[in-house]
């Protein structure tokens, strides 16, 4: 893209290269970027003010990873030709496009997300034609979805997949559909994007965690139709790519579907190759939590705690395990620990809860301590009234030997 005017706009410097300096356009066109980079380092010395210079140094930095360099020259390139186009309102606006292209695209190798957008929609007028247009929205749609502007990334990579479908902007419109919290449409575009490059294990994988939130937002046949589709999602994953991640999906999707004991099995799989894994203990935690297995529950949600000190729902789940077993102290401290971490609505009601058990103990135990007490008081009673009889018995006996 756009190295043929370059080529012409070097003919501004013949002069240096004509005494021997290899050809960088033929260096660049070649692959050999370093070799590119030096030799247009001395002609931009000779030519700085020559945008074409500016340019192929930018894009031959750029091949090298090296971002903040191939910025300030594309920058200058940028900023030479729009002075040049505005003293000559005849001049092609694609070649201006270009170079403003490819400085987003620094920008972009840059991770400043920011000037990506900015740098595209000031240039966006200067489109010339929808390969450029289609590439340009694509850019700009991925840097609002690092923005996380979904709705605006959105934007960019609908008209972008209107233009040239490709999998690469389904899977980051998927992503900008998750993000905006509309499941279903995130589901229906990655499922394009692995239909498009099923060999592909991360679309596999975000198309199981897409179904399995869709699930969350739906009841009946429906929920049940989405899990078995992250069941199938992650069994591809697996397929591609044998690892945690795979193992890890196949478990929340067996979780939500309230199988804990197929959950349990993929997990442990997990935790034989990555024993270190805390997610992994979380999540077989909560898998022992659906079986009712308290006690190993317990083991592995302190794990969990130990090596995520800072997951608010970690000590979530092991305060409801301490309440299903009386433990009602340890309890409300994971529970306060809880909310301390993540202050949620969940962990303040988990908190209420075990203080309402806790009261309840103590009712009981003043009843049990009352009904103790006063049985206690009723056999005093009945001794002292048996002592009673006893006695008015000996008076009545002398009162009738006395008579």
């Amino acid at each position: 893209m756009g190295l043929m005017f370059v080529a012409l706009a070097l003919l501004g410097a013949g002069e240096v290269m004509a005494q021997g300096a290899p050809d960088p356009v033929a260096l660049f066109n070649a692959g050999k970027f370093a070799e590119a980079a030096q030799a247009l380092e001395t002609l931009v010395q000779a030519n700085p003010d020559d945008p074409g210079v500016h340019y192929l140094l930018g894009r031959s930095y750029l091949k090298l990873d090296r971002a903040a360099d191939s910025v300030r020259e594309l920058q200058k390139a940028v900023d030479l030709k729009t002075a040049a186009a505005a003293k000559d309102p005849q001049a092609d606006p694609k070649t201006l496009f270009d170079f403003e292209f490819w400085l987003a695209n620094a920008y972009a190798s840059a991770k400043d997300w920011p000037k990506v957008v900015e740098v595209l929609q000031k240039a966006e007028p200067r489109i010339p034609d929808d390969t450029y247009r289609a590439a340009a929205l694509g850019l700009r749609g991925y840097a609002h979805l690092m923005l996380e502007h979904y709705p605006e990334a959105a934007r960019d990579l609908e008209a972008n997949l209107a233009l040239k479908k490709n999998s690469a902007s389904l899977v980051a419109l998927g992503k900008a559909y998750y993000g905006m919290k509309q499941f279903d449409k995130s589901v229906a575009v990655f499922r394009d994007a692995s239909t498009l490059d099923a060999k592909d294990p991360g679309t596999w994988l975000l198309l199981g965690n897409a179904e399995i939130a869709a699930a969350v937002g739906s009841q009946g046949p429906a929920a049940d139709a989405h899990l078995a589709e992250a069941l199938k999602a992650a069994d591809q994953y697996l397929a591609l790519k044998n690892d945690a991640a795979g193992h890890q999906l196949k478990a929340k999707a067996a979780l939500a579907m309230g199988n804990g004991a197929a959950a349990e099995a993929a997990l442990q799989q997990v935790l034989q190759a990555d024993p270190n894994n805390c997610q992994a203990r979380n999540q077989l935690g909560r898998a022992y939590v659906d079986q009712k297995k308290w006690t190993e529950a317990e083991q592995q949600l302190q794990a969990a705690a130990k090596c995520e000190p800072n997951s608010g729902s970690t000590y979530e789940a092991l305060g409801f395990v301490y309440l299903n077993q009386e433990k009602l102290q340890q309890a409300l401290e994971a529970y306060q620990k809880a909310n301390q971490v993540t202050p949620s609505a969940s962990a303040q009601e988990g908190i209420k809860a075990v203080q309402a058990r806790m009261e309840m103990q103590a009712a009981n135990a003043q009843v049990g301590a009352d009904k103790a007490a006063w049985e206690a008081k009723k056999k005093q009673h009945e001794k002292e009234y048996q002592e009673y009889l006893k006695k008015r018995e000996e008076w009545e006996k002398k009162r009738n030997d006395g008579n």
